[in-house]
């Protein structure tokens, strides 16, 4: 064997020597950790302590020159660990590990180590977590103030969704709330709806295009009633937007079954949009709602002159199922245009297949 064969082979070897040593202490922490977190005798105080101990193990720097964060030991002990009070089992410790984090998190001053806890608090925390988030919001460090928002936004607790709330309605930079207003769609938060509305007048079109997807994702009638009440002042520079939400809301609301309140909406979208791709959509979304009436929706798209909505209306043909609907499709086959008529003798062939 070479000798530098040789020695890239020793040295691979004492690395994985030295993170054996440096995992093996921190598997006898966990252990002891999972054994007390099934304990009775051992208080949510105690075990907070305990965790405590453990995190600031876990975090401390590499020996070596690397910069100052988690060892790949250490954060893969604090996984472990996140995950152990995640499990059914262990769940009642949930919120001593969490504000052992938190603990940890006013301590430390490496950005590295406060990012990691923000991470893990994504995952852990809820109502004992939400004073400490929302503080940090206010940050000066948009790295932080960008985490402890994601934790936030993951975080089940009615106070989460207050606190981000709150914090659109302050917020002045146009990409901070935009920030708050994406974390409030993807939560779905139904009580967020009167101040998403208020930001759809928002001049920077950013804000209220992110106000109006936010509003489309959340999805209730309530929502949907704000960007239907938006849409008919909306200016063309926002009008392609709405749209695009207004299809959301209307999925969203075909989806929790109040059909006749999204064919409603869908069928407005179709009638006062001139894109294309709007107009597919929405006819989609016309079809699934009530696919028995939509044969006359998809014949009529068929017989214009738009060869990708024929296209796209032939295809849609296999959501109406039933022999009836493929006689009535084929008598109505001559009377289209050539094309739509190629379109759709493909989509009757693949009726046929199924």
């Amino acid at each position: 064997m070479p000798p530098f064969a040789q020695s890239s082979q020793t040295a691979a070897a004492v690395s994985g020597q030295q993170q054996a040593d440096r995992a093996e202490p921190q598997g006898q922490r966990l252990n002891q950790i999972e054994r007390a977190a099934g304990a009775a005798e051992v208080t949510d105080e105690q075990f907070q302590q305990l965790c405590a101990q453990a995190l600031a193990e876990f975090l401390s720097p590499a020996p070596d020159d690397r910069p100052p964060q988690p060892t790949r030991e250490g954060a893969a002990a604090i996984d472990r660990l996140v995950h152990l009070m995640l499990h059914p089992a262990r769940k009642n410790r949930r919120a001593a590990l969490s504000r052992a984090m938190l603990e940890q998190l006013d301590k430390t001053k490496r950005l590295n180590d406060r990012v990691f806890l923000l991470r893990q608090l994504a995952l852990v925390g809820q109502g004992e977590s939400v004073a400490r988030l929302a503080a940090l919001l206010a940050s000066d460090d948009e790295l932080l103030r960008q985490y402890a928002l994601r934790a936030l936004e993951c975080n089940p607790a009615p106070q989460a969704a207050e606190t981000i709330s709150a914090a659109s309605q302050k917020a002045s930079a146009p990409d901070w709330q935009v920030a708050l207003i994406n974390a409030l769609g993807a939560r779905r938060e139904k009580s967020a709806v009167p101040i998403l509305a208020k930001h759809l007048d928002a001049k920077q079109v950013e804000v209220a295009r992110a106000a109006a997807m936010a509003l489309g994702n959340i999805g209730t009638l309530e929502a949907a009633s704000a960007l239907e009440a938006a849409a008919g002042k909306a200016s063309s520079e926002h009008s392609a937007a709405l749209a695009e939400a207004r299809l959301l809301a209307a999925e969203r609301l075909r989806t929790a079954g109040q059909v006749e309140a999204a064919d409603k909406m869908f069928a407005a979208v179709a009638q006062a949009v001139a894109q294309r791709h709007l107009k597919i959509a929405a006819l989609r979304g016309r079809v699934l709602c009530r696919p028995q009436q939509a044969l006359s929706l998809l014949l009529e798209a068929m017989r214009g002159d738009d060869p990708q909505l024929q296209a796209a209306a032939a295809r849609l043909t296999l959501e109406v199922p039933g022999e009836a609907a493929g006689k009535k499709l084929l008598e109505a086959l001559p009377q289209l245009p050539p094309a739509a008529q190629a379109f759709l003798l493909e989509a009757l062939a693949e009726r046929q297949s199924r």
